[in-house]
């Protein structure tokens, strides 16, 4: 870990910072609820799902099987390291329902920690 440090003389003070870096999970667990109900109102049962598809930053990625876990891990090696933005369909008798709402997340970055501040 590379740590950045500066040292301020004042008098009998001396104040100091530090800045390490942090690490961001290379690895996040998407779950979600679907929601059962067409935009038109109607209602379906659960097993009529097909699969889910999961969108990323404007573009698909995948589609997920139902195995009715309601989950998936998303990972640097599938995404990159970034900011990512993502939403979730489901397909219902070959229709793809409507964006699920949005979830943004950090994936795989190093980051700067706040400063330490220490006063003697």
């Amino acid at each position: 870990m590379r740590a950045a440090r500066a040292i301020a003389l004042c008098g009998l003070a001396a104040l100091t910072f530090q800045i390490e870096a942090q690490s961001v999970p290379t690895e996040r667990l998407l779950t979600w609820v679907p929601s059962l109900s067409y935009t038109s109102g109607g209602t379906f049962d659960e097993s009529t799902i097909q699969h889910y598809t999961l969108y990323c930053d404007g573009a698909k990625v995948l589609d997920i099987p139902n195995d009715f876990t309601r989950q998936y891990t998303v990972t640097t090696e599938l995404l990159g390291a970034g900011d990512h933005f993502c939403v979730l369909s489901e397909t219902v008798d070959g229709i793809e329902s409507v964006a699920s709402n949005e979830v943004a997340f950090p994936l795989g970055q190093r980051t700067p920690g706040p400063p330490t501040l220490t006063v003697l």
